[in-house]
């Protein structure tokens, strides 16, 4: 059913931690989102990880983020047939960037995980400013979803 997430027996409801998260803040219609009147249904975001790391490419913090999604027509087997406006970063200051336009090309990956079930992965790179709290991510129609940087 649209809106749950299923592992093996068990499902729950998506992942809406955008909701109340800062970056959303003035992103009122993505934290709207609901499953069951959403029209079209977009990709559901399964998780967002940041972690942080440095790089001679950043002189602040490089985030690194990977985002899973569970299969969706929308989905391409490759970030080239990525259509534009589809998926979405969203910084600690609200801004979005379609994730096409990162300075940086993601990585896109099909897997299959144990429990059978086909998510899309996609790795980004992008700089932020010291003291960053989180990473925003949602899909055109999907869920908003925010993840803690450690």
């Amino acid at each position: 059913m649209y809106g749950l997430v299923c592992e093996f027996a068990e499902c729950n409801e998506v992942d809406v931690s955008g909701i109340g998260c800062a970056n959303f803040a003035a992103l009122g219609q993505v934290t709207a989102w609901n499953p069951a009147t959403v029209s079209p249904q977009g990709p559901i975001t399964a998780w967002v990880r940041a972690a942080s790391r440095s790089s001679a490419a950043c002189p602040e913090v490089d985030l690194r983020v990977n985002v899973a999604l569970n299969e969706h027509p929308q989905l391409p087997m490759n970030f080239a047939q990525l259509p534009a406006g589809l998926l979405h970063f969203v910084a600690a200051d609200g801004g979005v960037t379609d994730v096409r336009a990162l300075p940086r090309t993601p990585t896109w990956a099909r897997t299959t995980g144990p429990d059978q079930v086909v998510r899309m992965s996609l790795e980004f790179e992008v700089c932020v400013a010291a003291g960053v709290r989180f990473a925003g991510f949602f899909a055109q129609n999907g869920n908003p979803v925010c993840g803690l940087i450690p």
